[in-house]
């Protein structure tokens, strides 16, 4: 779930950026 997750993660940062709380979460490699 945690990979879901991470991809609804990029999805807000990418169609909904307005949301996005910049946790960093998203943008680990």
């Amino acid at each position: 779930m945690g990979k879901r997750y991470k991809t609804f993660e990029v999805y807000l940062v990418y169609i909904d950026a307005d949301k996005c709380t910049g946790c960093g979460s998203c943008v680990e490699a």
